[in-house]
């Protein structure tokens, strides 16, 4: 019911989880219905996801029309989505839950120069992928 009531803003989301258990919801959850826009995933990372998501940051702040896009916009830059960056990062769950928190499974679906979806990527980090795989399989059987 919390993450239903996302597009309702967050004073809503916040009065519908002092009504129910919130041992089922993600942190993570909560914190996509504040990041819109790329400008501001830098700032919602963590100093241990930002020291591993550097082409995430650089991706967010490579020109000024992906910086003050909207996350659900997906944008691409030399052939690759932010979505395929995060995904291409072992251990990365969260960070790519961020970036994908307002995206549709169309979006999430894009290929990338190589032919690839977000979930091949993942699929093919060595070490440390299958989270990321794991979350994007469950958004879309579409993937």
């Amino acid at each position: 019911r919390v993450v239903q009531k996302a597009d309702f803003g967050l004073k809503l989301i916040l009065q519908e989880a002092m009504e129910c258990d919130l041992g089922a919801v993600d942190l993570i959850t909560l914190e996509e219905t504040v990041v819109e826009r790329y400008s501001q995933l830098p700032s919602a990372l963590t100093d241990t996801e930002r020291s591993r998501n550097t082409e995430v940051i650089a991706f967010c702040t490579v020109s000024a029309s992906i910086l003050y896009g909207s996350l659900s916009e997906n944008k691409e830059h030399n052939g690759t989505t932010l979505v395929h960056v995060a995904a291409g990062n072992a251990e990365n769950e969260s960070v790519l839950q961020l970036v994908c928190c307002q995206m549709t499974n169309e979006k999430l679906s894009k290929k990338d120069s190589k032919g690839n979806t977000a979930l091949q990527v993942a699929l093919s980090v060595p070490q440390g992928g299958a989270g990321s795989a794991l979350y994007l399989a469950r958004r879309s059987s579409d993937l």
